[in-house]
């Protein structure tokens, strides 16, 4: 009869292949990292049954593990480097940090939250040694290890708290995360909404100013709080928008 263990390292790697893969994930590093390390060890006892299910999984405390899927294409979307420094917001329980630390990143994993710490500070020790777990307000990140070559916001979020843009590597720093629609899934609440998806973003520096800029999407999320900045870069966006919606129309009428 199989073990425990033999039972959940099947799982693991029957989530890597049904969920994972055919989801257009296929860097090798991300495949082999979430192939190894033992999610249900990350999880409460009572929800490690989940730990290989198709969706998110709760922790506790309002949050959630995120669903397989939707955490690998986060990491592909990152475009992993060998060595890289990654701050980990929002840490939970650690098994995000544990993934990366397995992908050949030095990651500082931050959380907030005195019992998944209690979990996270049981576990990283054994799994995942090089992983520095550390403690704080999650909107402040942990500037003592910054720069960060790579900030991964675990969960998902309605915006990027303004404080993690500077801690970023300049040039090449990124920051990484789900974002939700009002109304939407997120990580603090059950709500049900469309499927998140991950959005990377570029740090961009003007003088003292900073923001963030998806990759895949015209939308444009100001970093800080600087009224001309936010303004300048608002028009920018809109302008963008509409110059693609007016040559969509000549092209229309040209045809």
């Amino acid at each position: 009869m199989a073990t425990q263990d033999e039972l959940f390292a099947d799982a693991r790697g029957r989530m890597v292949d049904s969920q994972i893969r055919p989801n257009r994930v296929v860097d090798l590093r991300v495949l082999s990292a979430m192939r190894t390390v033992p999610r249900e060890r990350f999880l409460p006892p009572e929800v490690q049954a989940l730990a290989y299910a198709d969706q998110d999984v709760p922790l506790g405390s309002e949050r959630y593990l995120m669903e397989p899927m939707v955490f690998a294409r986060l990491l592909q979307a990152a475009k992993l480097a060998e060595n890289e420094q990654v701050l980990v917001v929002g840490a939970g329980t650690g098994y995000g940090a544990a993934v990366l630390a397995a992908c050949g990143c030095r990651v500082t994993a931050l959380e907030e939250d005195p019992a998944l710490l209690a979990i996270a500070g049981a576990v990283l020790p054994r799994e995942a040694p090089g992983v520095d777990l550390v403690t704080g307000p999650l909107a402040s990140g942990w500037l003592s290890h910054s720069p960060y070559d790579l900030i991964l916001v675990e969960g998902a979020v309605s915006e990027i708290p303004p404080a993690l843009a500077g801690q970023v590597r300049q040039e090449t720093g990124r920051i990484l995360g789900a974002l939700y629609a009002p109304g939407g899934r997120h990580a603090g609440g059950d709500g049900r909404g469309d499927r998140l998806w991950p959005k990377l973003y570029r740090v961009v520096r003007l003088r003292d100013a900073a923001f963030a800029i998806a990759s895949q999407s015209p939308g444009v999320f100001i970093l800080t709080v600087r009224p001309a900045v936010w303004l300048a870069v608002w028009v920018a966006g809109w302008l963008t928008v509409w110059r693609h919606w007016l040559t969509g129309c000549w092209t229309e009428h040209s045809d």
